[in-house]
C-alpha cells in the first residue's frame, strides 16, 4: 500500500477491493461518507486534476462538486434513481475547474463509499469538435437510422426527398425497401445487421427510389453501440453520388476501353515494371511473370539504355513531366516494335509523382506502312520528275528531276503556267479539255510531248493526279513523270529495226500450243503459202510427218510453252513438198504475269548455205581422212591431232597432246635461228608451207609436205595454228633414187648424142663422096653404063642413109631435151608424177624411134656395101675408066663402115637408155601425188 492509499482513512479491505481498478485505471478517486455524502478524502491525483490541494475538496458534499446535468454526448439517457457505472458523464467542478467525468467504479464498505471516476474532458472536447466537423461534413448529407435488424427508424428530409418517400412510408419498413432486389449488392450489409459490435461499412451503394429509379449513394453504415456494448442502432450517413457515379462510370468505361484497346503498363519511378495488361504482353510477346519486376530497359536497345538521353527520359518522368511520342522498342527475341505511347506520371495527394502509367498503341504495321509510303514517295521523288500545279495550271513547286529534265531552275517555273512546257503545235482545244478534266477530278495519263528550256522536244510518260480535299473536291494537281525521250527514240529505233527485220527476215508468230497466228511476206514467199492459208494451222504443217510424229517434237513445244528459248537450223517443208533449211530463233514472249503467251520466230533462209556447208564439211572430212591434221597454240603446244597425224608420227594421242611441237624436230633444228623464226612468223599470222623433215616415234625420219596456217580471232590476231600435211617419206626416198638414175640416163643420152652426131657427120661425108663418084661415073658413062646404074642405086641408098642420119640427129636433140627435163623435174622438192610420166613416155618414144632409125641405117648401110661391091666389080672391069671412082668408093666404103660402127654403138646406148627408163617406170609407179609448192629448208 502507498502512502496515498493509507491517507484515505478507509478500511483496508475496502481499499484492497478497489485496488485493481484504481491501479489499472489511474483515474480520479473520492471517498465519501455514506450518511452525509460529504467527501472524506481524495487521491492527490484527483486534487491536482482540479488544480487544488489535497485538503481543498475534503468536507464538500458530492452534490457540491458533481453536477448531475448530462454532458451533451451521444448515448442513452441515464435512468433515474441514483448513480451507476452505466450513467452518462457528469460535470466535476471545484476551484473554478470543471471536468467531464464518468463513474466507472463504486464500492461500499461500512459508512464509507469509494467512487472511481474517469476523466473524459479531453474526449468530450474532442467529440464536441467532431460534432462540429460532422455537422459541417453532413451539411449536404442525408441521414437514415436503422435498428440492428435493419428496420428504418427515421430519415431526414434529404433522404425522404431523394428517395421520394414520406417518413411514414419508411419508418418500420425493412432496409430492402431502399434496395433493388436484383442488384445483389447487400451481402456486406446483411452481415452488418448481425455483427457485434459491428464495423462501419463504407462504399458506394446502389439503391432505388419509390419509383424504382436507381440512386447512387456514397456513405457509411455506422453501427452505434448501446450501454451494453452491443449494436443499438445503425446510422447511414451518405451523399447523393449520382453525378459522381455517372462520371465514374464514364471514366471506368473510358479506362476499360483504353485497357481493351491499348497496351497499358505501370512503372515505379525507378523504371521497374509494376503491372502490364494483356494487350501489352501480347504486343511484346511476353508473359506477365517475364516483365513484372523487371526494368523498362529490357524493352529498349542496349545502346539507348546506356545513353544520356535514356537517363534524361526517366529523370523527366520522375519530375512529373508528361512524355508522348513514337518509341522504338524491342519485343521477344529483339523483335522491332514501334509504339505510339504516352508516359503519364501519377501524382500523390501532395502532387508528387509516385508511379508512371504508359498507354500505348502498336503502330509497328502502320510504321512499316508509313516507312513504305515514305520510302515510295522518296523513291518516286528520286526516280521521277514531280511537279505540282494549282487548278488554274499555275506551277506550285517542282522537284530536281523535273527541273533537270526540262532544263529549268525552280525560280524559273514557280508561278508560271503549265503552258510554258507545251510544244508549239499543241492543239488548243485539246489542251483546254485536258485541264477541264483535271479540274473535274479526272485522272489523266499518257505520253506527252513537251518543250524544254532549250526548245528541244522532251517526251514524258506522266500521270496528272488531282488531289482532293476532305470534301472530295480537287484543290491541286500532282504530276508524276518519267523522261522517256530516249525510250521514245529507242522505240522508234526498234520500230525501224523491226521493219528492217520484217523486210529482211522470215517472221512468224505462234500461240504457245503451236498454232500459227501470223506470218510475214518473206515467210510466205519462202514456204509458198498465203497468210490466210497459214493462220490457224499448226506448226507441224511445216515439218516432215516423221519429225512431227517424233516425241522430241512435242517436247520442243512443251519447252517453248514453258518460256525456254530455242535456236538452231531447221529443215522445213514448203507447200509444194520441197525442203528448205532455215536458221531460226524461237522466242517466247511473256505477258505481265510473267507467263509466255506467244512465240515469235525470226529466221533466215540458209538452204544454199546449208548445201555449201555440207559440201565444205564433206571436203573437210575428206581432208581429215586424207591428210595429217594437227592444231597448236601460239606457244607451240599441241592441242589436237587426227588419226592420220598420229599414224604418220607413230604416237598415240595421250603421248602427244599438250606436248611441244619441238618433240617432232631434230635437236639441231630446234636450237636453230630458223626454228625460232618459224614460230615468230606463225605468231605474226604468216602462212608457211613446204616440205619438212620431222622425227617420229623412236627417232624415225619422217618427211611431210605441210602447210602451217595461223587461225585469226575476231580481232584479227592469231589464236592458234592448224597444220595440214602429207606423209612424203616414201616419195623422198623415190626422189633420191630417181636422182641417181637420172644422172646415169643423162650421161647415156649425152654419149648417144655424141655418137649420133658422129654418125650424121659420117653419113654426110659419104653422101658427098657418093655424089662425087656419081659425077665421075657420069663422066665415064660411055664406057661403063652398068657402073652408072650401080652407082645411081648407091646414091639413092646413101640418100636414105642421110635421111636416117637426120632422124638420128633430131632424136639426139630430143633425147638431150628429155634428159634435161628429167633432171630439172627431179631436182624439185615436190616432184609432179604426171610430169615425170610425160617425160618418161617421151624418152621411151625417142628411144623407140632411135632404135628404128638405127636399124634402118644399118640395113641401108648393108645395101650400100652390097651396091658398092657390085659397082666395084663393074669398075674393075672398067678399071681404066674408073680408077678415080674406085678410090672414091673405097673412101665411101670406109666411111660407111665407120657409120655402121657408130650405129651399132648407138644401139647399145639406146638399149641402156631403154633399160634406165624401165627402171624409172618401176620406181615411180604407185606413189601418192603430193600438192605443189615447196619451201626447202623451212621447219
Amino acid at each position: 500500500m502507498t502512502d496515498d492509499t493509507l491517507a484515505l482513512g478507509v478500511d483496508e479491505d475496502l481499499l484492497t477491493a478497489a485496488c485493481v481498478d484504481i491501479v489499472t485505471s489511474g483515474f480520479l478517486v473520492l471517498v465519501v461518507d455514506a450518511g452525509s455524502e460529504s467527501i472524506v478524502s481524495v487521491t492527490p491525483g484527483t486534487a491536482r486534476a482540479l488544480g487544488l490541494g489535497d485538503d481543498e475538496l475534503t468536507g464538500r458534499t458530492v452534490e457540491q462538486v458533481l453536477d448531475r446535468r448530462l454532458i451533451e454526448l451521444p448515448g442513452p439517457r441515464p435512468q433515474p434513481g441514483g448513480w451507476s457505472t452505466a450513467e452518462p458523464p457528469l460535470a466535476l467542478t471545484a476551484g473554478g475547474t470543471t471536468l467531464a467525468v464518468r463513474l466507472v467504479h463504486r464500492a461500499q464498505a461500512g459508512e464509507r463509499t469509494l467512487l472511481v471516476l474517469r476523466d473524459l474532458s479531453e474526449t468530450v472536447e474532442m467529440m464536441a469538435g467532431w460534432q462540429a466537423e460532422l455537422g459541417a461534413l453532413t451539411a449536404r448529407s442525408l441521414r437514415i437510422e436503422f435498428t440492428p435488424s435493419g428496420e428504418i427508424t427515421q430519415a431526414d428530409e434529404r433522404a425522404l426527398e431523394l428517395f421520394g418517400h414520406a417518413e411514414a412510408d419508411l419508418v418500420g419498413r425493412p432496409h430492402d425497401t431502399l434496395c433493388d432486389p436484383q442488384a445483389g449488392d447487400d451481402a456486406g450489409l446483411r452481415e452488418l445487421w448481425t455483427q457485434v459490435p459491428g464495423e462501419p461499412v463504407d462504399g458506394v451503394f446502389r439503391r432505388r427510389t419509390a419509383d424504382g429509379e436507381p440512386v447512387w449513394l456514397r456513405g457509411h453504415y455506422i453501427p452505434i453501440p448501446g450501454i451494453d456494448g452491443r449494436v443499438a442502432r445503425i446510422v447511414l450517413i451518405a451523399e447523393d453520388a449520382g453525378d459522381e457515379m455517372r462520371r465514374r462510370t464514364d471514366l471506368e468505361g473510358k479506362v476499360s476501353a483504353i485497357d481493351r484497346s491499348q497496351a497499358v503498363i505501370e512503372f515505379a519511378l525507378d523504371g521497374t515494371v509494376l503491372e502490364a495488361n494483356d494487350n501489352f504482353l501480347s504486343i511484346m510477346d511476353y508473359d506477365r511473370s517475364e516483365v513484372v519486376g523487371f526494368h523498362h530497359r529490357a524493352f529498349v536497345l542496349p545502346d539507348y539504355a546506356e545513353s544520356a538521353a535514356y537517363q534524361e527520359f526517366w529523370s523527366r518522368l520522375r519530375n512529373g513531366e508528361f512524355i508522348s511520342g513514337e518509341f522504338h522498342r524491342l519485343g521477344r527475341d529483339d523483335r522491332d516494335i514501334w509504339l505510339q505511347a504516352t508516359y503519364n506520371p501519377v501524382l500523390d495527394p501532395d502532387g508528387r509523382p509516385w508511379k508512371v502509367i504508359k498507354y500505348a498503341l502498336d503502330i509497328t504495321a502502320e510504321k512499316n506502312r508509313t516507312a513504305e509510303f515514305e520510302g515510295k514517295v522518296v523513291a518516286i521523288d528520286r526516280s521521277q520528275a514531280v511537279i505540282e500545279f494549282g487548278l488554274d495550271g499555275t506551277v506550285i513547286t517542282a522537284n530536281q528531276n523535273f527541273l533537270r529534265v526540262m532544263g529549268y531552275e525552280l525560280d524559273d517555273v514557280i508561278g508560271r503556267h503549265h503552258r510554258m512546257f507545251l510544244a508549239a503545235d499543241t492543239d488548243e482545244a485539246d489542251y483546254e479539255e485536258f485541264w477541264h478534266r483535271l479540274r473535274r477530278g479526272e485522272f489523266v495519263t499518257g505520253e506527252f510531248r513537251r518543250r524544254s528550256a532549250s526548245g528541244e522536244d522532251v517526251w514524258l510518260r506522266a500521270t496528272y493526279n488531282p488531289v482532293l480535299d476532305p470534301d472530295g473536291r480537287p484543290w491541286k494537281v500532282i504530276k508524276y513523270a518519267l523522261d522517256v525521250t530516249a525510250e521514245k527514240m529507242r522505240a522508234a529505233d526498234y520500230a525501224g529495226k523491226m521493219t528492217a527485220i520484217d523486210r529482211s527476215q522470215l517472221v512468224i508468230e505462234f500461240a504457245t500450243d503451236g498454232t500459227i497466228l501470223s506470218a510475214n511476206q518473206n515467210f510466205q514467199d519462202l514456204l509458198g503459202y498465203t497468210a490466210d492459208e497459214l493462220a490457224g494451222q499448226h506448226h507441224r504443217v511445216l515439218v516432215r510427218p516423221d519429225e512431227a510424229a517424233d516425241p522430241a517434237y512435242d517436247l520442243f513445244w512443251e519447252r517453248l510453252a514453258r518460256g525456254e528459248f530455242n535456236s538452231g537450223e531447221y529443215r522445213r517443208v514448203t507447200k509444194d513438198g520441197s525442203e528448205v533449211w532455215i536458221r531460226a530463233t524461237y522466242n517466247p514472249v511473256f505477258g505481265a504475269d510473267g507467263k509466255p503467251y506467244k512465240i515469235v520466230k525470226f529466221a533466215t533462209d540458209v538452204t544454199g548455205e546449208k548445201l555449201r556447208s555440207a559440201e565444205l564439211s564433206g571436203r573437210l572430212g575428206a581432208v581429215d581422212r586424207a591428210q595429217a591434221v594437227a592444231e597448236f597454240d601460239l606457244g607451240g603446244k599441241l592441242l589436237t591431232a587426227n588419226e592420220n597425224f598420229m599414224r604418220t608420227m607413230g604416237y598415240a594421242q595421250e603421248e602427244i597432246l599438250g606436248q611441244p611441237h619441238s618433240m617432232f624436230c631434230t635437236r639441231e633444228y630446234v636450237t636453230s635461228d630458223t626454228y625460232r623464226d618459224f614460230w615468230m612468223r606463225l605468231r605474226k599470222g604468216e602462212l608457211i608451207s613446204g616440205r619438212f623433215h620431222r622425227k617420229g616415234k623412236f627417232g624415225r625420219d619422217v618427211w611431210i609436205q605441210a602447210s602451217y596456217s595461223p587461225i585469226p580471232g575476231l580481232d584479227g590476231r592469231p589464236l592458234r595454228v592448224i597444220k595440214y600435211a602429207y606423209d612424203v617419206t616414201g616419195f623422198v626416198s623415190l626422189q633420191q633414187r630417181l636422182q641417181v638414175k637420172s644422172r646415169a640416163m643423162a650421161e647415156t643420152a649425152q654419149k648417144l648424142g655424141e655418137l649420133v652426131t658422129t654418125a650424121a657427120g659420117r653419113c654426110t661425108r659419104s653422101d658427098l663422096m657418093v655424089s662425087q663418084a656419081h659425077d665421075e661415073a657420069r663422066a665415064g658413062s660411055s664406057s661403063a653404063p652398068a657402073t652408072l646404074l650401080s652407082f645411081g642405086q648407091v646414091q639413092r641408098t646413101v640418100n636414105h642413109v642421110a635421111e636416117a642420119a637426120q632422124i638420128l640427129a633430131d632424136l639426139s636433140r630430143q633425147s638431150n631435151q628429155a634428159a634435161f627435163g628429167m633432171t630439172v623435174e627431179l631436182n624439185r622438192d615436190q616432184v609432179d608424177h604426171r610430169s615425170v610420166a610425160v617425160i618418161v613416155e617421151e624418152v621411151r618414144r625417142v628411144a623407140d624411134r632411135s632404135n628404128q632409125a638405127a636399124l634402118e641405117i644399118s640395113r641401108l648401110a648393108e645395101d650400100v656395101k652390097l651396091e658398092i661391091n657390085h659397082g666395084y666389080e663393074a669398075a674393075r672391069r672398067a678399071e681404066t675408066a674408073f680408077e678415080r671412082v674406085g678410090g672414091t668408093l673405097d673412101k665411101v666404103h670406109d666411111n660407111v663402115e665407120a657409120a655402121a660402127d657408130v650405129i651399132r654403138g648407138q644401139q647399145v646406148l639406146v638399149a641402156e637408155a631403154v633399160r634406165l627408163i624401165g627402171e624409172l617406170e618401176n620406181t615411180s609407179g604407185g606413189e601418192p601425188e603430193a600438192p605443189g609448192g615447196t619451201e626447202p629448208g623451212v621447219g
